[in-house]
C-alpha cells in the first residue's frame, strides 16, 4: 500500500511539474529567442518590417501576441498605407531569451 501511495504522489508530483510555461521556457531557452506583442492602435493599416526585411500589412486595430524574434537587438519599422504623407514610426526592442515586451504604433492619428 505505501508503495502505491508514493507511486502515486510522485505522478502527481510530475504532473503539476511539467506545465505548459515550464515547456514554453524550455523552447525559447534552447531556440534563443524573445517574445514581442505588437498592437496597431491606429484606424488605419500599415506596412511593417522587421530589421529591414518586409513582413506585410497590419490592419486597423490588428493586434500580434508573441512574436517571435531572436534574442538581441531587432528595429521594427511601421508605414501607414493610405496616406498621402504616411505616418511612420521606428521601434528598436532588445530582449534576452523567453522575456517579453510590447510596441504599440499608430497613435498619432489625428481623427481619433
Amino acid at each position: 500500500m505505501k508503495n502505491i501511495f508514493l507511486s502515486l504522489l510522485c505522478c502527481c508530483f510530475l504532473f503539476f511539474s511539467c506545465t505548459k510555461e515550464a515547456g514554453e521556457n524550455l523552447e525559447c531557452e534552447t531556440l534563443n529567442v524573445y517574445y514581442v506583442d505588437i498592437n496597431n492602435a491606429d484606424n488605419e493599416p500599415y506596412y511593417w518590417w522587421v530589421d529591414g526585411v518586409y513582413m506585410g500589412e497590419f490592419s486597423d486595430a490588428y493586434y500580434i501576441d508573441d512574436y517571435t524574434v531572436s534574442a538581441g537587438t531587432h528595429e521594427f519599422f511601421f508605414e501607414e498605407v493610405n496616406a498621402i504623407i504616411p505616418n511612420t514610426e521606428t521601434w528598436t526592442t532588445t530582449g534576452i531569451a523567453c522575456s517579453h515586451t510590447s510596441i504599440v504604433f499608430g497613435e498619432n492619428d489625428p481623427l481619433k
